[in-house]
């Protein structure tokens, strides 16, 4: 409906089939404005580009999240294994302190027995020091076994604190990644949603265009 825009016959003229006879001015408000067609057209081309650049990302993120998942497989089991070799290490450094503590014992108590022996004339001086002797390598061997315990301590436990620091930074990245597809995904769907109202206006546009121009 609308009123009369333009005449493009005058009265007594011949026209033929298909001739344009006169054109209605649309008096719907919605559709008054002459650039609306135009204004349209290219909201709906910016909309599809929104949802092509949408979609891209969402597959692009899929398979950074399938990389990264396989990542997360691959690199927790590695450092979990770093962990344990470390605890082995701890272990066995644990037993050497053990047996280095047994050996430095005998050997204070093989002094003790040189040194009551040689009051009594029953050891020479030269068996007594090699006894000494021996006594302050197992102290010194002791002391060593204990670094050496107190570094694969260390070893495990910095070991232990990245793998755990891996598994969350990984997480995190994994979770941030599935965020962003999810957002990526909404936004698809709300410019497919704003396209498709687009569209529709466009076509009714159009259409109102086409009704508004009486052919003979």
């Amino acid at each position: 409906t609308g009123r009369i825009k333009k005449w493009h016959v005058l009265e007594g003229d011949q026209v033929k089939e298909g001739d344009l006879i006169l054109e209605l001015e649309d008096n719907d408000p919605n559709f008054m404005s002459p650039h609306l067609l135009a204004f349209l057209d290219q909201r709906k081309k910016a909309l599809e580009k929104t949802q092509h650049a949408a979609l891209a990302r969402v597959d692009q993120l899929d398979k950074r999240i399938v990389e990264m998942r396989n990542l997360v497989k691959a690199a927790v089991p590695s450092a979990e294994a770093r962990v344990v070799e470390a605890a082995n290490k701890v272990r066995e450094a644990h037993q050497k302190v053990e047996a280095a503590k047994i050996a430095a014992t005998t050997a204070t108590l093989n002094v003790e027995r040189h040194k009551q022996l040689s009051k009594r004339g029953l050891v020479s001086q030269r068996e007594l020091e090699l006894a000494i002797q021996a006594d302050t390598a197992s102290q010194a061997d002791l002391e060593g076994t204990r670094a050496n315990l107190q570094a694969a301590e260390e070893a495990m436990k910095s070991l232990s604190f990245g793998r755990d620091q891996v598994n969350a930074e990984m997480l995190q990245r994994l979770l941030d990644a599935e965020a962003s597809r999810d957002a990526s995904v909404v936004e698809a769907a709300r410019a497919a949603d704003q396209l498709a109202d687009v569209s529709l206006r466009l076509s009714n546009a159009e259409q109102r265009r086409l009704v508004s121009k009486i052919l003979a």
